[in-house]
């Protein structure tokens, strides 16, 4: 598969950017130091406090924090942050036709990674994965095509499997629901009682997911330490983060006076921090200060692949045969302001599309550093394997 310019799908860039919401569920954090300079022996490098590079796959992830509440009962708080791995691409196998409406099956093409690219992640999420390749009804992955993935607000993502049930090469009949397929992709009810899950990377989770004949499906996530997340809770306004003492932040999603979309994480002493949308390309994060004073952080988006010349990749099918494809649009964060009682200096992003660099395929290429200065601080980001952008 090939970008329509001069540029190799490896250069799509295995760089994951995620923009999440870090929702603590912990009495108690860590205090990590400033990041290290140099080459760590897992491969992380990091330039400046917001970032790290991973030197064996070229990720970039960046961490700012943009607002949080006081530790509430027990300790429990809420914290926003912006989160970027650059990652922004995923691919799949799917049917395709050409200019001459010649169509194959099992043309790989590009979509949206949905832990990628920029992006809130202000709540847990459950992902489900399709098998990227149709097969026929007579073959076992006809109807085992189901996998199950959990985004947290920080951005990593850990798959479950269903307890009780056999996969076919990493894939099930069943979906969380309890429906689900059976041989020769006939549907099937596998249960109307609640479907349980465990996590597959010895990060000892437990999803337990409610059967109902229509609607979401309420779901709740059970953490080593005691705490828990739950998705439709009865009496809830939205997902509740809990403590292993049941305090709890609750995570709702409100329209605002002015009619803007706002996600709004409230804990039980009535203190929040607000994330309003305003649809004109900037949001604003609001959350209690000192004295009674509001911080505001501002952060603006911009278009990063909307360029007519640039905007397409192809990938050939059996025979050769070249099969032309839109890239998904892209947005991405422009600046990253901080409150007027902080100064109100920036984070600022450049990427490598805006320049007409092919390297680096809509990756963030720099980022200016919040400052009074000028000539601000800027940090860059390329890397190189055997020639080969990464």
């Amino acid at each position: 598969m090939r970008f329509s310019q001069p540029l190799s799908f490896a250069v799509v860039s295995f760089l994951q950017v995620t923009l999440g919401l870090l929702l603590c569920a912990l009495s108690v954090f860590a205090q990590q130091e400033s990041p290290g300079r140099g080459t760590y022996p897992q491969g992380a490098y990091s330039l400046s406090d917001i970032e790290q590079i991973n030197t064996t796959n070229g990720n970039v992830m960046f961490h700012v924090p943009v607002g949080s509440l006081p530790a509430g009962r027990n300790g429990l708080r809420a914290a926003v942050a912006l989160h970027y791995n650059s990652k922004l691409y995923d691919s799949w196998f799917g049917s395709a036709c050409d200019n001459n409406n010649y169509c194959e099956d099992g043309v790989q093409q590009l979509y949206a990674s949905p832990t990628g690219g920029w992006r809130y992640g202000f709540e847990y999420s459950l992902q489900l994965l399709y098998r990227p390749q149709s097969y026929a009804c007579s073959d076992p992955r006809g109807w085992n095509i189901f996998r199950l993935v959990m985004n947290f607000p920080d951005g990593s993502s850990h798959e479950f499997r269903p307890y009780g049930y056999s996969d076919y090469d990493g894939y099930y009949p069943v979906l969380p629901s309890g429906f689900g397929y059976g041989s020769n992709c006939s549907a099937t009810t596998y249960t109307t009682g609640t479907m349980t899950y465990f996590s597959t990377d010895n990060t000892h989770l437990r999803l337990e997911v409610q059967h109902v004949s229509s609607g979401p499906n309420p779901w709740t996530l059970f953490l080593p330490n005691g705490g828990r997340i739950t998705f439709n809770e009865p009496g809830a306004s939205g997902q509740r983060i809990y403590d292993a003492n049941n305090n709890f932040v609750e995570v709702q999603n409100i329209i605002l006076q002015n009619g803007h979309p706002a996600n709004k994480l409230v804990d039980q002493l009535g203190r929040f921090v607000e994330i309003e949308h305003t649809g004109a390309g900037v949001d604003y994060i609001r959350s209690p200060g000192a004295n009674g004073q509001t911080l505001t952080t501002t952060v603006t988006w911009k278009a990063i692949n909307s360029y007519s010349w640039n905007n397409g990749y192809y990938a050939y099918g059996s025979g050769f045969t070249q099969f032309d494809f839109g890239l998904p649009f892209l947005s991405g964060v422009d600046q990253i302001i901080a409150p007027t009682q902080a100064g109100g200096y920036a984070h600022t992003f450049n990427y490598n599309l805006e320049y007409g660099n092919y390297d680096g395929f809509g990756e963030v290429s720099s980022v200016k550093l919040p400052s009074a200065e000028t000539n601000k601080a800027q940090s860059s980001y390329s890397y190189y394997v055997y020639g080969i952008y990464l």
